[in-house]
C-alpha cells in the first residue's frame, strides 16, 4: 500500500497537472471550453468542474466534513460561466485538501470513510486513489474534446512534472536559506 509520503508525491502531481490543464482552458473562448461535445459531463469545463466537485466531494466533505466550496457543490455544467469560476473552485477545494495532506500519517490511510453515494466504507487510502484515477479518465476527456478542436493538450508525464517540482521545491530551499 503505497505510504502518506506517496500521497502527499501523488498529490503535488495531481495538483500541478490541474493547474496545467485549467490554464490551458483559461485561455480558450469560453464558446469552445463550454460546447456540448456529448462527453460524460458534457463539456471542458464540466469536466473540469467534475473533477473539481470529486476533490471536493470524497477529500474535503466525505473525508474532513464539509465542502470547501459549499456553492459549488451543486452547480450544474451548464450554470458555468467561466474558466475563472472553474479554477476559483478548485483553490478553494485545494486549500481545504492540503493541510489533510500535510497532517496526513500511514496509520489514517487504513480508517474506513463512507461516501453517501457509496454503498459502503472504503479505506482512505482507497479514497485518495479514487481521486486520482477519476482524475486521470477525465482528464482523458478533455484530452480528447482538445483534440477535437486541433489543440494540443498540456503536458501529464508523471516524470517530467514531478522532475519540476522538485527543481521548483530545491530553488525554495535555496531561496530560504540565503534569507
Amino acid at each position: 500500500m503505497p505510504s502518506a509520503d506517496d500521497f502527499r508525491k501523488i498529490y503535488a502531481y495531481n495538483f500541478a497537472v490541474l493547474d496545467a490543464y485549467a490554464r490551458k482552458l483559461e485561455r480558450l473562448p469560453w464558446p469552445v471550453v463550454s460546447k456540448d461535445r456529448g462527453a460524460t459531463w458534457h463539456s471542458m469545463a464540466g469536466v473540469f468542474h467534475h473533477i473539481t466537485r470529486v476533490y471536493d466531494g470524497w477529500l474535503n466533505y466525505t473525508v474532513q466534513g464539509c465542502s470547501a466550496d459549499e456553492p459549488m457543490r451543486g452547480r450544474r455544467w451548464d450554470s458555468l460561466t467561466s474558466m475563472k469560476e472553474v479554477r476559483a473552485s478548485l483553490a478553494k477545494v485545494r486549500s481545504g485538501i492540503e493541510p489533510l495532506l500535510e497532517d496526513l500519517t500511514d496509520a489514517d490511510l487504513r480508517r474506513k470513510v463512507k461516501a453517501e453515494w457509496q454503498p459502503k466504507a472504503c479505506s482512505l487510502a482507497d479514497a485518495f486513489g479514487q481521486v486520482t484515477l477519476e482524475q486521470a479518465h477525465h482528464l482523458g476527456e478533455i484530452i480528447a474534446m482538445l483534440w477535437q478542436e486541433d489543440i494540443e493538450p498540456p503536458d501529464m508525464t508523471w516524470l517530467a512534472t514531478n522532475w519540476a517540482l522538485e527543481a521548483k521545491r530545491r530553488t525554495r530551499r535555496v531561496r530560504t536559506r540565503s534569507r
